[in-house]
């Protein structure tokens, strides 16, 4: 028996449960951008990014769903107007039920994500973050709960997005007490009767979850918790969020000259134009990566006792910083050294979603930068 199509929702469900949007900055803009969560996705396109042409050509067939790095929609739009080109190729997609979706700095700052990719290529083991996220983004939910109803309710909050730590999902910890309470004369309580006291065997059942999950698991417990009025803690958390950051740092497994490292490098990420700044080390063993417009890690690199920093661009003030801090800056322009994550993101797609019971073409469509060098 063929396996069904998933929907959108299903996709994004998938790229939450790996680079979930509140990793993303605040000034981003990711997630579904155009289409509509319930419609049914034959086919996914995944690529960096999409100009006019190629969401015209994407939403050319019903069903098919778009998954770019670069948010064809940035900054806020004034207008839609059709005598701009790609506001004209939006209004087309949009009206053909092309649904788009981005996943640009959570899927910077994801384990797995566009610079764990640049440091595979590169052949880096033993990979950290290079700037691990900082902490503040997280909360502890601590619920109350008749014992007979802690499984249904912890459900109910995973599905929510609490629960997620690193590499594991549906995470949680549950303690037993009893719990006692007065139904007052206005109230209508599911256990107990007004004016007398009851005592309840109850669970404290604690998750971790992002803020950005907190509506959604607060309105859980109000669904699904028997009681009129639940009780829960909610705690902030100083925590960093397990593995997760922007670039990465690694050992090479044997050391190389520095010369055939750079050359090598290039090969490897198809650099049009790579340059270097700073010495231009004997040896190298340790290298930090951070794709795209990675200049800020310069600094944390140099820390990490590597002798390379790759990134795609960086300011001009990086060079004479690089020298300073005796360490080799090689930029590798912004195109290649993210367009080493679309396969493996395609891939890790197509996996997840045999996992889940689910099928649905995942193809790589050709796409030239839209950079073009002499």
């Amino acid at each position: 028996m063929a396996l069904p199509c998933p929907k959108v929702d299903d996709i994004i469900n998938i790229m939450e449960n790996w680079a979930p949007s509140w990793l993303a900055e605040p000034w981003d803009n990711v997630g579904l951008l155009a289409g509509r969560e319930d419609a049914i996705v034959e086919e996914v396109w995944v690529a960096l990014e999409a100009d006019a042409a190629l969401l015209e050509k994407a939403g050319s067939k019903p069903a098919r769903m778009l998954l770019l790095h670069h948010p064809p929609i940035f900054e806020p739009l004034k207008n839609l107007r059709c005598g701009q080109p790609v506001q004209a190729a939006l209004l087309k997609a949009a009206a053909a039920g092309l649904n788009i979706f981005a996943a640009h700095t959570n899927l910077d700052a994801a384990w797995g994500g566009v610079s764990h990719a640049l440091a595979e290529r590169l052949g880096l083991k033993n990979l950290q973050p290079l700037l691990p996220r900082e902490g503040g983004h997280l909360l502890k939910l601590a619920v109350f709960v008749p014992v007979s109803q802690t499984q249904a309710l912890s459900q109910a909050l995973f599905a929510a997005g609490a629960g997620r730590l690193g590499h594991y999902q549906e995470c949680s910890f549950a303690g037993r007490g009893t719990g006692q309470f007065r139904p007052g004369p206005e109230a209508n309580p599911s256990l107990g009767r007004r004016g007398a006291l009851s005592r309840v065997e109850e669970t404290r059942l604690e998750v971790m979850l992002p803020q950005s999950a907190l509506a959604a698991a607060v309105a859980a417990i109000h669904r699904v918790h028997p009681y009129e009025e639940p009780a829960y803690d909610i705690i902030p958390l100083l925590n960093r969020p397990a593995g997760v950051g922007w670039g990465q740092v690694g050992d090479l497994t044997e050391a190389e000259p520095g010369e055939v490292f750079l050359r090598e490098a290039a090969r490897k990420l198809a650099c049009p134009a790579p340059q270097y700044a700073g010495p231009l080390p004997e040896r190298v063993s340790r290298v930090a990566v951070l794709g795209g417009s990675g200049g800020m890690g310069l600094k944390a690199a140099a820390a990490a006792g590597a002798q390379v920093f790759v990134t795609g661009e960086s300011g001009h003030h990086s060079a004479s910083l690089a020298s300073d801090l005796n360490i080799c800056l090689f930029l590798a322009g912004h195109y290649a050294s993210e367009a080493v994550m679309v396969e493996p993101w395609a891939r890790r797609l197509g996996r997840e979603l045999k996992r889940a019971g689910l099928s649905c073409r995942v193809r790589i469509p050709r796409v030239k930068s839209m950079w073009q060098w002499l």
